[in-house]
């Protein structure tokens, strides 16, 4: 941190200049601090925006399973009754799995490892044990076994 005032020279359009034609005037320690607290507060207000709308879309994607389940029990405008959703769209809309999610989720309930989950979606070994770890959280499971058993109930 800089002792005293530090000379800025700016250009009449607010732009920064080099010459010794253009003015100069200190910029105190007061006035960096003042700029450091005001960034550091809306960094931090950001952050918080950001949570509430992770949380917001989180609550979003619950209704939505909950009215996409419930759908199939509507009828349509028409009288006639809604269709119904295939049981994979079900269950993705459940969990909040993605459609490659919901690929792994299918090879998971087959048996497959993770090396054969990478073979079939034609990805690295790595990539199938992250989507792997990420079915497993949105499921709540622990295992593989649990994550099978619990996609073959549905």
């Amino acid at each position: 941190m800089v002792d005293g005032p530090v000379e800025m020279k700016l250009s009449g359009d607010g732009t920064e200049s080099h010459g010794s034609e253009v003015p100069s005037f200190p910029l105190s320690q007061d006035r960096w601090s003042t700029a450091l607290s005001t960034f550091s507060n809306l960094r931090r207000d950001s952050q918080a925006i950001l949570d509430q709308i992770r949380r917001a879309l989180s609550e979003l994607r619950a209704l939505r399973a909950r009215l996409m389940i419930q759908a199939p029990s509507r009828r349509a405008s028409n009288g006639n009754p809604a269709p119904e959703l295939p049981r994979t769209v079900h269950f993705q809309l459940q969990y909040g799995l993605t459609p490659r999610e919901m690929q792994v989720a299918m090879l998971l309930a087959e048996g497959c490892s993770n090396s054969e989950v990478a073979s079939v979606l034609k990805v690295s070994p790595h990539t199938a044990r992250h989507h792997t770890q990420h079915v497993l959280a949105k499921l709540g499971v622990h295992s593989r076994a649990q994550a099978g058993a619990k996609i073959r109930k549905w």
